[in-house]
């Protein structure tokens, strides 16, 4: 779960398969990042391979999400609804061999929160 400045919440589902496990294996494009606000709750990106975790600029202007499955971190644009789009592969596969430490590689790289 993440806030924004707009006082959006953004959340992310690693699959909507039963047995989560199953996720890395089958390599499925079936993660996806919500978001809650006063419209209510709505998928506003999806078909990642197993989302691990998301961060935003601190603009709020990028969504970055780590895709394990995949190992590669993609952004998206957020428009100003929160849906996002262009969505593109950054970094190589390497950078995401610890994806918990995306927060600090954001801070340092693009100034994320």
């Amino acid at each position: 779960m993440l806030t924004e400045s707009r006082g959006h919440i953004w959340v992310f589902v690693i699959t909507r398969l039963q047995l989560w496990t199953r996720s890395g294996n089958e390599k499925a494009p079936n993660g996806y990042v919500g978001l809650i606000d006063k419209k209510g709750i709505r998928i506003v990106a999806d078909n990642f391979m197993e989302t691990n975790e998301i961060r935003l600029d601190a603009k709020d202007e990028w969504l970055y999400v780590v895709e394990s499955s995949a190992r590669h971190i993609a952004h998206l644009w957020v428009m100003v609804d929160g849906l996002c789009r262009d969505r593109e592969v950054i970094g190589s596969p390497i950078s995401v061999l610890f994806p918990t430490a995306l927060r600090t590689t954001l801070s340092v790289t693009f100034g994320s929160r």
